[in-house]
């Protein structure tokens, strides 16, 4: 696969207009998704009321609470070890209670009464979160063959599987390195939020950073090593206290020369950021002056006005979808400026069908070939003459590996749909003509590069053979025989090239009972 730079995406929902009877405005809730090739980093969010009105009458069903921001590691789910060790493959998956996160706080008060109102976690920017009460698994600590050293902790989660122990190898390396601090609360602290909160102060309070293992070390414009990251980010930050203070503001530098300035507390002020990037400061008001979604691929630059802009990695020209006037909505589209991406997708079903078919789901695995006809055919709307030939060749391989797991009316729509394409690119069919060709009379056409095996003469191949599963025997022998026209022409332009086949083309027919 393709790796991409890290990527971050902000979105502030904002206020929505007030519903007939309530008597509120809903919050905007707040979401962050930083995503690297192997971590995805996520804010928890905050308390939200639901805007219906009246939600203490209704229980508090209908709001939302701020849940833990999490370090998930691509790598570490649906881990791959041998098909009959399913038992390890299922204790082997990330669960919740493994990921490195901070749970939210405050929660409940020593009664037991709800304080979800006051928790806050939307400390995240790029690949840096802090926040109270953060918890990790030891499996983290064996991957990363790591020990806490007072309030630190480097994992280096990039190890090869031989260096891992064994009954964690099938994790393999996860391409990732982590630093964590963590301390307890001072006495002071920890009496202030007892008093404040009438509840069990947080267990700890930290911060924590991550980046890919092969990202540049700008020292020496080579994949940093792990020694390089934990012993860059140890001389750069020798003044974090122990205890870390509640509510102070501290600075992280990071090993790739980036500052972070950052506001230790998880309760309260809601809309007021956390994290602050190389001094990049947000406008004066916070989260609530955002757009609805900011980030290098998706944004909508006017704010909140339905306005999006989708644009893929490599490319500046952006898909529009514009619900601006909620009675017209547009799509402009940006396939022609940008294919990779449905060149991607168009792989993808390909692969994953192969997958489905290996696995006995035939219907399925037609369903995703079918997917990627339809992948193409959009591509050549924008561009007919450049991605005719891949929708022709995906219905070529829907129909001929394919067939059995579709109906016999779709495989001889397809079927037909295929050979149309061909023959429009064999030259024989103008585009959008319903004509049928005439394959008796094949002389006044000049073949190209689509006349031959696998191309033309495979269109009509397939459609022989669907007709022949639909028990319609003449028919697809009539088929055939125009097969035979085909590699006739053939003979006449290259004789050399193509002498052979029109004999085992004529015996193909034969088996049809021509």
């Amino acid at each position: 696969m393709t790796r991409f730079a890290p990527a971050q995406h902000v979105f502030h929902h904002g206020r929505r207009s007030q519903m007939p009877k309530a008597d509120e405005n809903a919050d905007g809730g707040v979401e962050i998704y930083h995503h690297s090739a192997s971590f995805l980093l996520t804010v928890g969010g905050m308390w939200l009321n639901s805007g219906y009105g009246m939600d203490e009458f209704t229980g508090y069903k209908q709001v939302a609470i701020a849940q833990s921001t999490t370090l998930m590691f691509t790598r570490a789910f649906d881990v791959r070890v041998k098909p009959e060790d399913v038992d390890l493959r299922i204790e082997l998956d990330t669960k919740f209670a493994d990921l490195i996160r901070f749970d939210r706080w405050p929660s409940v008060d020593d009664d037991g009464e709800a304080l979800e109102r006051d928790a806050v976690n939307t400390a995240v920017h790029t690949g840096f979160a802090c926040g109270a009460n953060l918890e990790m698994s030891d499996l983290w600590l064996q991957l990363g063959g790591a020990t806490w050293d007072g309030p630190w902790l480097f994992l280096d989660l990039n190890r090869p599987a031989e260096a891992l122990p064994e009954h964690l190898r099938p994790y393999g390396p996860l391409g990732a390195y982590v630093a964590i601090y963590r301390t307890t609360l001072g006495p002071a602290d920890v009496e202030l939020l007892e008093s404040q909160y009438d509840a069990v102060p947080p267990k700890n309070v930290g911060f924590l950073y991550a980046m890919e293992a092969d990202a540049v070390d700008p020292a020496t414009g080579t994949a940093m090593t792990f020694a390089a990251f934990r012993d860059g980010i140890r001389a750069r930050n020798t003044t974090f206290p122990n205890p870390l203070v509640w509510a102070a503001f501290y600075v992280f530098h990071s090993p790739d020369n980036h500052k972070y300035d950052f506001w230790l507390r998880s309760d309260q002020h809601k809309y007021r950021p956390r994290v602050e990037l190389d001094d990049q400061t947000l406008p004066p008001g916070g989260f609530e002056a955002l757009p609805l979604v900011g980030g290098p691929y998706l944004r909508t630059p006017g704010g909140h006005d339905g306005r999006f802009e989708v644009r893929h990695p490599g490319c500046d020209h952006p898909l529009v979808l514009d619900f601006s006037d909620q009675h017209n909505p547009v799509c402009l589209d940006n396939i022609a400026a940008c294919p990779q991406p449905w060149l991607d997708r168009g792989y993808a079903l390909l692969v994953f069908a192969q997958t489905l078919l290996n696995a006995g789901k035939r219907t399925e695995a037609a369903g995703a070939m079918v997917e990627r006809v339809r992948v193409y055919q959009r591509m050549a709307e924008a561009d007919r003459g450049t991605y005719l030939p891949r929708v022709a060749i995906a219905l070529f391989e829907l129909v001929l590996h394919h067939r059995a797991g579709l109906s016999p009316a779709s495989a001889l729509a397809f079927a037909h749909d295929g050979l149309a394409a061909y023959e429009e690119l064999a030259g024989l069919r103008e585009p959008g003509s319903q004509d049928p060709v005439d394959y008796d009379h094949l002389a006044a056409f000049t073949p190209n590069d689509y006349w031959g095996r696998h191309l033309l003469s495979g269109a009509l191949w397939n459609l022989a053979w669907v007709l022949k599963d639909a028990g319609d025997t003449p028919a697809a022998a009539g088929w055939m025989v125009r097969r035979v026209r085909v590699y006739e022409r053939l003979v006449q332009v290259d004789p050399v090239r193509w002498q052979p086949e029109p004999t085992q083309a004529q015996a193909d027919a034969a088996a049809f009972g021509t």
